[in-house]
């Protein structure tokens, strides 16, 4: 017995699950945003007063949510997160 099927044509079902999905993604990346810019701003203005492992700590943790958590809201989310700038949803692939 065979897991796989096909992906197109997608059900009404999973397209509109897929839908709102990719639309909650996008509306955590403009918080995510600004929690990065947040602890990067933080790094910035608390410079002299932090020790080395407290900067190696809020830069790993800044880096590692820009390139885990905001890339996976979507790819062009780093730059549109910022402008609040909407982008569409693509449609899904047709495997041949």
């Amino acid at each position: 017995m065979s897991q796989e099927c096909d992906l197109y044509p997608v059900t009404l079902g999973v397209a509109a699950a897929a839908h709102r999905f990719a639309r909650a993604l996008e509306r955590l990346a403009g918080p995510l945003a600004t929690l990065i810019e947040r602890l990067r701003a933080r790094l910035e203005d608390e410079a002299e007063e932090l020790d080395s492992a407290s900067r190696n700590r809020i830069e790993a943790a800044a880096s590692g949510l820009e390139r885990r958590a905001l890339a996976a809201c979507w790819p062009g989310a780093r730059c549109c997160a910022r402008s609040n700038r909407r982008r569409p949803i693509p449609a899904p692939a047709r495997i041949t």
